[in-house]
């Protein structure tokens, strides 16, 4: 890899690869019904692919590949690479070498590939052990049944690669922080490729049932999915009551959702408001695309925040006859995250050893340095608690 687009080139998915699997175990007939669906497409998905370039980009030190991030973005692909380079060190030792965004087969003893899958990060030993991480960048909870069980299929995928004894993965909510966990040794995988082939089985029955739930979240089918219907029809009528849009269109708008927008009919747990959101958001994005797709409707364009994207020396410039530079300091919003990545450059420089961990401490530093200057916002969510 030499540049950022390596990083966030399109790949091949197996329908019972590890992001799938969970989906195929609850909705056999969901692997049939996504069999030629389109991607679906989403700031949320595209953000997704572009923090996981420039985490894997990170992770083996490219020089030559370089990625724009937000501070919220920035943030998250730092704590990214700041967490797998900790996992690392339950090796015991310096990784022997990397496994980066690589596509892995997973094989039954006749030789026969059973499914593939692309690990995010794994380090390894000299005697093969691993660590596996996979990344998510969502702001959603992670669910630990579906985490476990894309864990397990990728621990599986690496150890069969490395021949090693034991690997202990964990995916890892760069956003939200959590980080379930999970241990395969070499012996368990059997039982996972036998568990793989029994999911196969049940989805290529001719008479496989659609079943609703969480697993529904990334389903490319469920705008067509039989088992969604009943639920669509009473999401109408509730958003109907909105007046969002009119009863035709909102109707059609609903049975042609994908992805996230389809959570709200599926899962019965969000906000009346999240799907009038939703539909709203729809219905600009079809009138961006057709001014008079919507009768009765127009989309209205506003002006925005402004901002100088060269920095503040670049407008300085263009105004120093009036205005000075501790003037244009003062009116500026310093980006906490670049700050401290140039201080983190800086102090490695100078204290740095090459050693694991560095990060850490020059990160530590910097708060230290920076305490009651810079203060530490805080993102709250709702969770259901356990019972």
């Amino acid at each position: 890899m030499s540049n950022s687009a390596e990083y966030t080139k399109e790949i091949d998915h197996d329908p019972f690869g590890p992001s799938s699997i969970e989906r195929r175990k609850y909705c056999p007939a969901s692997a049939k019904a996504e069999e030629g669906m389109p991607k679906a497409k989403s700031d949320a998905a595209s953000e997704g692919t572009l923090c996981h370039g420039a985490t894997a980009a990170r992770l083996l030190h490219d020089p030559l590949a370089s990625f724009e991030l937000n501070e919220e973005q920035e943030d998250a692909v730092s704590r990214a690479v700041e967490f797998a380079e900790d996992v690392s060190l339950i090796l015991g030792n310096e990784p022997e070498y990397l496994i980066v965004e690589e596509t892995l087969k997973l094989s039954d003893e006749d030789g026969k590939v059973v499914t593939f899958g692309t690990p995010d990060y794994a380090a390894i030993d000299l005697d093969g052990n691993a660590a596996v991480v996979n990344f998510k960048f969502g702001r959603a909870d992670l669910r630990e049944s579906a985490a476990t069980m894309q864990i397990m299929e990728e621990l599986a995928m690496v150890l069969q690669r490395t021949g090693g004894d034991m690997a202990t993965g964990w995916m890892f909510c760069a956003r939200t922080g959590e980080q379930p966990r999970a241990e395969l040794a070499k012996e368990q995988i059997p039982a996972v490729i036998r568990a793989i082939k029994k999911i196969q089985e049940a989805a290529n029955d001719p008479n496989a049932e659609y079943q609703t739930g969480p697993h529904c979240q990334y389903c490319r089918a469920l705008g067509v999915c039989p088992a969604t219907q009943d639920e669509a029809e009473k999401a109408v009528a509730l958003v109907e009551d909105l007046g969002e849009l009119t009863e035709k269109t909102v109707k059609a708008e609903i049975m042609s959702w994908h992805v996230d927008k389809i959570k709200a009919i599926v899962g019965k747990q969000k906000l009346l408001e999240w799907v009038a959101a939703s539909i709203k958001s729809r219905a600009l994005d079809i009138l961006k695309q057709e001014p008079d797709a919507i009768p009765g409707w127009e989309r209205k364009s506003m002006n925005g925040t402004r901002s100088c994207k060269e920095g503040p020396r670049a407008i300085l410039e263009c105004i120093d006859d009036l205005v000075s530079p501790g003037e244009v300091l003062e009116s500026c919003t310093v980006r906490v995250a670049d700050v401290e990545k140039a201080y983190v450059a800086k102090w490695r420089e100078k204290h740095g050893e090459g050693k694991r961990g560095e990060i850490k401490a020059a990160k530590a530093a910097f708060v230290s340095a920076t305490e009651g200057v810079v203060k530490q916002g805080q993102r709250h969510s709702l969770k259901r608690t356990k019972e």
